[in-house]
């Protein structure tokens, strides 16, 4: 038997429009192969270059964001 890893990543910006939890986006992405990819950082490029999000520096700290925020600039 074998266990499988389910990598995640979740937006981190913070959601205005009401649709969030506890003011947070609740956009996720993720990769639906088995085997790939092996860490978050391969997930990162991977949504990014196909699915287009980001990872930003947002108040002194890097933040991965999904396409709609995004496109928002940093305050």
């Amino acid at each position: 038997m074998t266990a499988d890893a389910y990598l995640v990543i979740r937006c981190e910006a913070t959601d205005d429009t009401g649709n969030g939890v506890d003011g947070d986006c609740v956009a996720e992405a993720s990769w639906p192969i088995r085997f790939e990819p092996h860490n978050h950082t391969e997930l990162r490029r991977l949504i990014k270059e196909q699915r287009g999000w980001d990872r930003q520096r947002r108040d002194g700290r890097l933040v991965d964001l999904c396409p709609e925020h995004a496109a928002v600039p940093a305050p």
